[in-house]
């Protein structure tokens, strides 16, 4: 996974939540949308990677960052994310680290995110485990080609 998305999805999807409810609340709070086995994995995951970023923060203003994120997470979130997608371009074991914790599979298999790169506007709606009845699912895919010029003599 590239740094950017890798940073994104860390802080995002595991760390402002984490820091947000808690371990108890946030299992309390995932028990109630996935089975108890997967609901742990999500905040033994949230925990490792918290414990893993605050390590590779040791700068005072790292440290200060952090603290700020624990008491504003929404607010630190793109300060947050920024400095660790620069840890990330600088380290790969570190980021081969982490990447392994998000990508791990839940228990019942199925894979924890999604990635998509070099888009301007993307949407994922996960439907795992979801019954939909009574109406239509459509997908569409808009990709946008560059505009090319014409060729002189093409006419």
């Amino acid at each position: 996974m590239d740094p950017i998305g890798l940073a994104a999805t860390i802080v995002g999807s595991f760390l402002v939540p984490f820091v947000k409810e808690g371990a108890r609340k946030l299992g309390q709070a995932l028990s109630g949308e996935t089975d108890s086995a997967t609901a742990n994995q999500m905040v033994e995951t949230s925990q490792a990677l918290w414990e893993r970023v605050k390590a590779s923060f040791s700068e005072p203003d790292d440290t200060n960052a952090l603290q700020l994120f624990e008491r504003y997470p929404e607010d630190m979130r793109p300060l947050v994310e920024r400095k660790l997608r620069e840890r990330l371009e600088a380290d790969e074991r570190l980021r081969t680290e982490l990447a392994s914790l998000v990508e791990r599979p839940t228990p019942d298999g199925s894979s924890t995110g999604a990635q998509i790169m070099h888009a301007h506007t993307a949407v994922v709606i996960d439907n795992r485990g979801a019954t939909v009845s009574g109406g239509r699912i459509i997908g569409v895919n808009v990709v946008e080609s560059p505009r090319q010029e014409p060729r002189p003599g093409s006419d």
